[in-house]
C-alpha cells in the first residue's frame, strides 16, 4: 500500500511482505484460516533477499492484529538508505545505513597502514575522515579516497641535532628539515634526501620515504698571535720562553752574559728591566735587544780579563817585577821570594836581605849603607861609618876605609848607580804604598 519495490516470501501458512522502505508486513489471509495482519513499524532487516522460508528471522511486532483502517492509513515509514564506499588504501562504513526522515548517521573513513584519508565525495564531501550526516530526507551515498603516506626523517652526527617539520607526508606533500649545530660546531653537509642543501633543507613533491643525515664540524678557532724576539750584542746571548704568543699572553726573555762579560741593559720592549725580562698581556709584536759589557770588578776602567789586579783599582797597571801581577796586589813586588811585609827592600830584588848598617833597609836600596848620615853618593867610605869624612891622603877615599878598603870598595860609578836605584825604588813605592810595607 505504500509503493516501492516489494518482496514477498510465501510460506505454507502465510507470507511476509517487505516494502522498499524496510517495513515488514506480516499477514495470514482469512481465507486460509488466518486471524488478520501483523505490522512492524521499524526496520527489521535491510536486505530481505537474505531470508528464506528455510532461514526464518524473528522480530518483535509493534502492531498486533491491525485493523483495516490502520492498514489502509499506513503511508510508509519514509526510511532512507545511507551508504559509504572506499577507494584503495582504506575502508568506510556508516553507523546507520537506513534512517527515518530527519534522522542522522555517522560515516567513518579508516586508512590502511601507509595511507591517510584524503577526501570524501558525495554526501560527505568537504568533511574529515569522520563524516556526520543529519536531518536526512533522502538516500545518502559517499565515497572516501586515500593517499599513500611517506616517512620523512633526519639524523645528526656529533656536534648538532636535526629535525623535520613533518615526519609523515602524503604523496606529493612537503617537509622542511633543519640541522642545528651545537656550541663550537658548525653545519657541514647533508647526505641522503637533503644532500647538497644548506642547514635548512626543503623537500617537496614527496613520493617516497625520505631519510637525511646532517654532519657537523668544529668551528675553526681564529687565534691572533704576536711574535716575541730578542737579539744580543757582543758578549752574550738572549732568548725568550715563548716566541709566538696569543693576544694577552706572556713571555720571559733572558739575557745571558758570556765569560768575562756582564749584562748591561735592554732596549725595546724589555727596556728598563734586568737580565730576566717579563713581558705580560702582549697585544702586539715585541722586540728587544740585550747589550753586554766586559767585567771590571774594581772599576778602574781595565776589564777583568786584561786587569793585572782585577779586584783592586790600579788604572796605571804598574808591575814592578813584571810577573803579571800589579804592584797594588802583589805581595812580592820585587820577585825575590821575600814577602813585601818582610822584605827590607821590597822594590828591589835582594833575596840575601843584606843590611850592612842594620837599619832595616836592605843594602840594595839603602842610600846610606854605613849609616853615618852621609848618602852613598857623597860618602868617601860608604861601607864604613865615617861621619867626619876624614881623607888624609886626599884621594877621595875616607881614612876609615884604609888601604884595603880602597881596593875592595866598589868604584865611584858603581856606588852612584846603587844610590840612584835606591832613590828610584823609594820614589816608585811612594807614600800610597808605604802602608803595605811596615818597618
Amino acid at each position: 500500500s505504500s509503493g516501492g519495490v516489494q518482496k514477498q516470501v510465501v510460506s505454507t501458512d502465510g507470507y511476509v511482505q517487505a516494502l522498499g522502505d524496510g517495513i515488514l508486513y506480516i499477514g495470514v489471509p482469512a481465507n486460509r484460516g488466518g486471524t488478520g495482519y501483523f505490522m512492524s513499524n521499524t526496520e527489521v532487516f535491510p536486505d530481505p533477499d537474505q531470508w528464506t522460508p528455510g532461514n526464518p528471522y524473528e522480530w518483535v511486532v509493534d502492531t498486533l492484529y491491525p485493523t483495516d483502517p490502520q492498514l489502509d492509513n499506513y503511508g510508509g515509514s519514509n526510511l532512507y538508505l545511507v551508504s559509504a564506499t572506499a577507494g584503495a588504501g582504506g575502508s568506510a562504513s556508516c553507523s546507520v545505513t537506513s534512517v527515518a526522515s530527519g534522522g542522522s548517521s555517522t560515516c567513518t573513513a579508516t586508512a590502511d597502514a601507509g595511507y591517510q584519508f584524503n577526501s570524501w565525495t558525495g554526501a560527505c564531501a568537504g568533511q574529515g575522515a569522520v563524516c556526520s550526516l543529519t536531518n536526512i530526507t533522502s538516500d545518502k551515498t559517499s565515497a572516501a579516497s586515500f593517499t599513500a603516506v611517506y616517512a620523512v626523517s633526519a639524523t645528526a652526527g656529533a656536534g648538532g641535532v636535526a629535525s623535520c617539520s613533518a615526519t609523515s607526508v602524503a604523496s606529493g606533500g612537503s617537509s622542511t628539515c633543519t640541522a642545528t649545530a651545537d656550541g663550537g660546531y658548525q653545519f657541514n653537509s647533508w647526505t641522503g634526501a637533503c644532500a647538497g642543501q644548506g642547514a635548512t633543507c626543503s623537500l617537496t613533491n614527496i613520493t617516497s620515504n625520505k631519510t637525511s643525515a646532517a654532519s657537523f664540524s668544529l668551528v675553526p678557532v681564529v687565534v691572533v698571535t704576536y711574535s716575541v724576539s730578542v737579539t744580543a750584542g757582543t758578549g752574550g746571548s738572549a732568548s725568550c720562553s715563548a716566541t709566538s704568543v696569543a693576544s694577552g699572553g706572556s713571555s720571559t726573555c733572558t739575557a745571558t752574559a758570556d765569560a768575562e762579560y756582564q749584562f748591561d741593559s735592554w732596549t725595546g720592549a724589555c727596556d728598563g728591566q734586568g737580565a730576566t725580562c717579563s713581558l705580560t698581556n702582549i697585544t702586539n709584536n715585541k722586540t728587544s735587544a740585550a747589550s753586554f759589557k766586559p767585567l771590571d770588578g774594581d772599576g778602574d776602567g781595565i776589564t777583568d780579563s786584561s786587569d793585572n789586579c782585577p779586584l783592586v783599582s790600579n788604572a796605571d797597571q804598574l808591575d814592578t817585577d813584571g810577573d803579571g801581577l800589579g804592584d797594588v796586589c802583589d805581595d812580592d813586588l820585587d820577585g825575590d821570594g821575600i814577602m813585601n811585609s818582610r822584605d827590607n827592600c821590597p822594590l828591589m830584588s835582594n833575596s840575601d836581605q843584606l843590611d850592612t848598617d842594620g837599619d832595616g833597609l836592605g843594602d840594595v836600596c839603602d842610600d846610606d849603607l854605613d849609616g853615618d848620615g852621609i848618602t852613598n853618593s857623597r860618602d868617601n867610605c860608604p861601607l864604613v861609618s865615617n861621619p867626619n869624612q876624614s881623607d888624609s891622603l886626599d884621594n877621595g877615599v875616607g881614612d876609615a876605609c884604609g888601604a884595603v878598603a880602597v881596593h875592595t870598595l866598589p868604584s865611584a860609578g858603581l856606588l852612584g848607580l846603587i844610590a840612584m836605584l835606591m832613590i828610584y825604588g823609594r820614589r816608585r813605592l811612594g807614600q800610597q804604598n808605604t802602608r803595605h810595607f811596615p818597618a
